[in-house]
């Protein structure tokens, strides 16, 4: 009986379809940060206060004030004009505006855009802010 040897297959190296990718992975990675704002301006869950510390009444007393802080002139963000369909005249509306536009919101106070021709948020308020959505954003009004 004639055995034959089994032949092992040894694998060919054919040249990669992706020997570009790392150029452009690195390309599309630089443009993508460079949309992005600045650390500082950006919406993280570093550095809260502690949960005992975070009330929605205040956080919306201070946003919908017309006060130094205030956001809720009748220009701006009030009941009869609503920039950027955003209103901070009531409770309801503001808890609205927070949830759902937070990171524009918070990138404006950050970055001293916002409140316009008011005080600039202060570290602490914008902890404030940060602390209420980063743990939960409740109650509810």
């Amino acid at each position: 009986m004639n055995v034959r040897p089994q032949h092992t297959l040894v694998p060919t190296e054919r040249p990669s379809r992706c020997r570009f990718a790392p150029r452009w992975v690195s390309v599309l990675s630089c443009l993508c940060v460079s949309c992005l704002p600045p650390k500082a301006e950006r919406l993280n869950c570093d550095d809260l206060l502690e949960p005992a510390q975070v009330q929605y009444s205040t956080l919306q007393a201070q946003i919908s004030g017309q006060g130094e802080k205030g956001c809720a002139f009748p220009a701006c963000h009030g009941a009869e004009v609503a920039n950027h369909g955003i209103r901070f005249d009531d409770a309801g509306s503001t808890y609205d505006a927070l949830t759902s536009r937070i990171d524009d919101i918070y990138g404006q106070l950050a970055a001293g855009t916002m409140p316009r021709g008011a005080t600039r948020w202060e570290a602490s308020d914008l902890q404030l802010l940060r602390s209420w959505y980063c743990y939960g954003s409740f109650p509810a009004p």
